[in-house]
């Protein structure tokens, strides 16, 4: 009888210590991430309310909160990935939270832009566009973080040359 992913991840849980857990916890988004189909796109998916809460503070406090995101995703990844030992587990999606939340950081509150923030950036992510794809080289939790990071700069550059191209403004829906 062959033990199935998730028993396994179930007894690695069981066994964790508390840190250990919080870290799977955050890494995996609060379980987003525990969704088999598309683990990323339903992680990014988890991610957006992070903009509806940060749309209301300014800028220091949002690159502040992505500072502090980026270190717990960072080490919350690392942690993930040494305790079902593999390299980028799919059930890590913090990276996916951070990635978004930069694609939307500084850009105004509207629908379109959560929209094409959200689509964009799945798009970067999955084509990993130099040098994304070569971000996932760094060691450990870094890699699996940074590469995110990178499609999310380059979510929010797309989504502010759309927004500066069409006469319409697409940000004002």
């Amino acid at each position: 009888m062959s033990i199935s992913p998730s028993d396994n991840l179930t007894h690695i849980f069981r066994q964790a210590t508390p840190s250990d857990k919080m870290a799977m916890f955050l890494s995996t988004w609060f379980g987003a991430g525990l969704i088999r189909f598309a683990p990323g796109t339903w992680g990014t998916l988890a991610g957006l309310p992070v903009f509806f809460f940060l749309k209301d503070l300014g800028v220091v406090v949002r690159c502040l909160f992505l500072g502090i995101l980026t270190y717990i995703a960072v080490w919350a990844a690392n942690r993930c990935r040494i305790l079902v030992n593999r390299e980028d587990p799919p059930m890590v999606v913090i990276d996916e939270v951070a990635g978004i939340t930069i694609a939307t950081l500084l850009l105004p509150f509207s629908t379109p832009n959560i929209i094409l923030s959200f689509f964009i950036f799945r798009l970067f992510d999955i084509i990993k566009p130099f040098p994304v794809k070569q971000m996932e080289r760094l060691p450990g939790g870094i890699g699996i973080v940074a590469d995110d990071l990178m499609a999310g700069i380059y979510a929010y550059l797309s989504v502010r040359f759309l927004t500066a191209v069409f006469p319409w403004n697409i940000t004002q829906f």
